[in-house]
């Protein structure tokens, strides 16, 4: 039993390292009036292909969620 609970505390210690770590590659951000304004990346946006993105399944699925006004057709 004593193997089994230093595993799960093993595992545990690896995930909570995992998060950490990838959480120090996170680009600051603001929120205004519900939106990012500024380009996390420094490049302009697409939307031709994030409309793209949004709709196919394959990519995310987001509608299966999301409700988007502008994408009732969809």
């Amino acid at each position: 039993m004593n193997a089994i609970r230093s595993g799960v505390a093993a595992v545990c210690a690896l995930l909570l390292w995992t998060v950490a770590v990838s959480a120090e590659g996170i680009a600051a951000f603001d929120v205004v009036d519900g939106t990012i304004p500024v380009s996390l990346t420094g490049a302009p946006g697409d939307p031709a292909a994030g409309r793209q993105a949004v709709i196919n399944r394959k990519l995310g699925n987001c509608l299966a969620c999301h409700a988007v006004a502008d994408l009732e057709d969809e």
